[in-house]
């Protein structure tokens, strides 16, 4: 059975068989292979069931060839590679493609020395494509794909935002996109202070150089919607703080708009502002209300609890988001401390796209790296964890947040999750986080935890070993900037929670020792203010 490769993938495959613990001469084992896969049959007898035990049985499949293919890029060749079981590369094996499902394949060639073959035959239109490869009547197991357009104008450079960095105060990161057509241009910023702008014009700009990737998206139904979009980041160093600089984004043959942006100032008062999840893919209506609000206000940085897309495989989804929060020009250079919710895992199973759209640094353990980092503001420290259903990386994440706090001097300690360990939705699978994070936060001293995921917006007292206690830690549900709720629910813990479907912000103001939250619906009405004081000052 070493002719195929199971179903779609180019991995070995793992088959179940249930065998009979004893047969007869009368039993009889039907095995066959249809595309990859084995199936057994039991005899036709209406005893079968009744008279044997079965049991699981594993048996490793592999393919005698493998194919692979890079996402195939309309006005692109295309990069097919044929290996053995072994990886090694096969020269002379036939690739053919069966088109938009018709049952006669054509032939695409035969493969280079090194394994590979370009084409260009089938990239001119979208189309779902079938590949598989044939060598001395060895075969590989069919590998479904489709070509891919751009899904962004060769001389576009949109949806610019800025990531949170390691030194905000003397460095700037942002992200974009671009189009994957043409060549491969490294990204670019060109920037320049203000003031040194307003004298010597483009020859007063410098010039910073980064990375990008190109990032499939391929959650749509209707193929004609996925397609690939080139995601950039840049970060500028050596800036000097409390300063406004000029800056433009491209590759060195396509820019956009010169934009300006303004470094922080070192100072123990600030401000900033906490977003829930936004998830609404339909209609961000509210979401742009509440960007707009806090537009008009001077954030040091904003935290998303995550979720900020509903399916992050989905392109349109991150295009209508980034394109709100990039048409303010506070926003779009207002640094987003972002944590990865379970959204942004759908259709993406390690959160890649999510991850190179956000930028976020990569200072956390190796199992969240790009979703579990940390950052400092001010007198603040804030640790983020990514979003995890699997309890052991869940305590590699904690044991990372008990080095990353510990090895802080800043009084402020602030922690972003998803999921929140005290929660407004009962149903939202949120044990794990109950279970693991508030005798962590209790060790450490942490003051405020912010959490997403419920939809519903809610506080806690401050809670030491689950009770109130002066010295405890507050724990925040940040509550939705979008359409979508669930009905919240209250236990004593909670001194504060939102019953209404209503999309809500908070601002907060720091004043050394005390923080003071306002929140706010999307229309800008009050419906909660607490304050939190640090004992440690």
């Amino acid at each position: 059975m070493n002719n195929g490769e199971k179903g779609t993938t180019a991995e070995a495959a793992k088959i179940q068989l249930r065998i009979p613990e004893s047969t007869d001469e009368g039993s009889k084992l039907n095995v066959e292979m249809i595309k990859g896969e084995v199936t057994y049959a039991p005899p036709a007898e209406e005893t079968f069931i009744s008279t044997y035990s079965m049991k699981p049985l594993s048996v490793e499949v592999e393919a005698a060839l493998k194919i692979e293919a890079d996402p195939i890029l309309i006005g692109e060749p295309a990069a097919l590679k044929v290996m053995d079981q072994e990886g090694q590369p096969v020269s002379g094996a036939e690739v053919f493609a069966s088109i938009d499902g018709n049952e006669e394949p054509i032939t695409l060639g035969k493969t280079e020395g090194d394994g590979s073959l370009v084409v260009d035959s089938i990239t001119d239109d979208i189309k779902k494509i079938t590949l598989y490869s044939v060598k001395d009547g060895r075969y590989s197991f069919k590998v479904d794909t489709q070509t891919y357009p751009a899904l962004v104008e060769k001389d576009e450079m949109k949806n610019v935002i800025s990531s949170t960095t390691d030194d905000p105060y003397k460095s700037k990161t942002f992200t974009w996109m671009s189009s994957p057509l043409g060549k491969e241009e490294t990204p670019i910023i060109q920037y320049a202070r203000k003031k040194d702008y307003d004298k010597k014009g483009d020859k007063g700009l410098l010039t910073a150089k980064g990375s990008w990737s190109n990032e499939v998206f391929t959650g749509e139904l209707d193929v004609t919607k996925n397609g690939i979009a080139r995601v950039n980041q840049v970060t500028v160093e050596k800036l000097k703080q409390d300063t406004t600089y000029v800056y433009r984004v491209g590759n060195g043959e396509n820019w956009s708009d010169m934009q300006e942006f303004t470094t922080l100032k070192r100072d123990n008062q600030f401000e900033f502002a906490v977003l829930g999840d936004t998830q609404s893919p339909s209609d961000l209506s509210l979401f742009d209300q509440i960007l707009s609000n806090i537009n008009e206000q001077d954030p040091a940085f904003m935290i998303h609890v995550g979720d900020l897309v509903d399916e992050s495989s989905k392109f349109k989804q991150w295009d209508d988001v980034l394109g709100v929060m990039s048409q303010y020009d506070k926003i779009r250079t207002t640094n987003l401390v972002a944590a990865l919710g379970n959204h942004e895992y759908m259709g993406d199973n390690d959160a890649g796209i999510a991850k190179a759209i956000l930028g976020s640094p990569e200072n956390g353990p190796d199992a969240d790296i790009g979703g579990t980092y940390s950052v400092d503001y001010h007198n603040m420290h804030i640790s983020v964890l990514g979003f995890t259903s699997d309890s052991k990386v869940l305590d590699q994440q904690l044991e990372w947040l008990k080095q990353d706090m510990e090895s802080s001097d800043k009084p402020w300690k602030i922690l972003v999750t998803h999921k929140p360990p005290y929660y407004t939705n009962p149903f939202g699978g949120n044990e794990i986080m109950k279970e693991k994070l508030p005798p962590v936060a209790d060790e450490l001293g942490i003051d405020i935890v912010f959490s997403g995921h419920d939809h519903a917006y809610g506080r806690t007292k401050k809670l030491k070993e689950g009770k109130e206690d002066e010295n405890g830690t507050v724990y925040v549900v940040a509550g939705t900037t979008g359409k979508k709720h669930y009905d919240a629910v209250a236990d004593e813990k909670f001194e504060y929670v939102n019953m209404e479907n209503i999309a809500v912000y908070m601002s907060a103001k720091v004043d050394k020792d005390t923080i003071t939250f306002i929140t706010k619906t999307s229309d800008g009405d009050v419906i909660d203010e607490f304050s939190v004081v640090n004992e440690e000052y």
